[in-house]
């Protein structure tokens, strides 16, 4: 029987709000170990089948080491452990960032931007003169 994946206990840690270094470190150790305990067993003489359960009774359920790695504060990721830092962080960057969209936005559409510059231009020009015109009709009429 195949080592197991752990991908449970993965993504439980993942939304728990571990850090993604130490999920991966704790999967892989717990990947080790895992092998290590089934080898052993199989060393002692158990079937495949048996080595494998036994290696998965001494580890413990998936529901256990995860309740196990939440309980240490410091695995934590920096959001999840100052929440208010993170949210001001969050915040200035979005400010920071917003002169630029405009900036991003006309770099991307120039032509776009000049075609409709041009005709907005002639538009104008053309109802400034149609005003000049009513209104010189008017004065001199």
């Amino acid at each position: 029987m195949p080592s197991p994946q752990f991908n449970d206990l993965k993504l439980e840690l993942l939304r728990g709000g571990v850090a993604p270094f130490y999920v991966r470190r704790a999967i892989l150790e717990l990947s080790e170990h895992y092998t290590d305990l089934e080898s052993d067993a199989l060393a002692a003489g158990m079937s495949s089948d048996e080595a494998c359960r036994y290696a998965q009774a001494l580890l413990g359920r998936e529901e256990s080491l995860a309740a196990a790695i939440l309980a240490h504060a410091e695995l934590l990721d920096w959001s999840r452990r100052w929440p208010r830092v993170a949210l001001w962080l969050r915040s200035a960057a979005m400010v920071a960032s917003l002169p630029g969209v405009p900036v991003t936005f006309c770099l991307d559409n120039g032509p776009g931007i000049a075609r409709w510059g041009a005709s907005l231009a002639l538009a104008t020009l053309v109802v400034g003169a149609m005003v000049f015109s009513l209104n010189w009709l008017i004065v001199s009429g």
